[in-house]
């Protein structure tokens, strides 16, 4: 649109140069700005935090990147390791001092024994399974 365009026509003997009409402004839309530029986020990123030969895989370990300290873990079943903050939600607790329970690769908590799958997700606090009671 910037740039204009001459048609050369012949008409009878006579040539005349012509334009092609204007565009109508009315009907075109600039286009949006651009979007302002996102700050970078340091724990929104993926880092390497340790040679997995340096790892035990069967104890959770505890290792600090960014200021943060994590509990990296050999999950068993999936045969991967996951990497939780180092802290259980009830008690604060550092869950690399905790276990990995064997059974279900599960990490366990060793305050309470709260144990927590391999999304994170806390799946057993045994203070809430309900006691099976005998009467004489």
């Amino acid at each position: 649109l910037g740039i204009k365009t001459f048609l050369r026509e012949t008409n009878d003997d006579t040539d005349s140069v012509t334009t092609p009409e204007k565009p109508n402004l009315s009907t075109t839309t600039t286009p949006p700005p651009p979007p302002a530029p996102k700050t970078f986020d340091w724990t929104r990123q993926w880092y390497p935090l340790a040679p997995s030969i340096d790892l035990a895989k069967n104890v959770p370990n505890k290792l600090t990147i960014l200021g943060m300290d994590l509990a990296i873990w050999f999950h068993h079943p999936s045969n991967q390791w996951r990497a939780f903050l180092d802290e259980c939600p009830h008690r604060l607790v550092p869950l690399s001092e905790g276990r990995v329970e064997t059974a279900t690769g599960r990490l366990q908590c060793a305050y309470h024994g709260w144990e927590f799958n391999e999304n994170g997700r806390c799946v057993d606090v045994p203070q809430l399974r309900r006691r099976s009671r005998t009467h004489p």
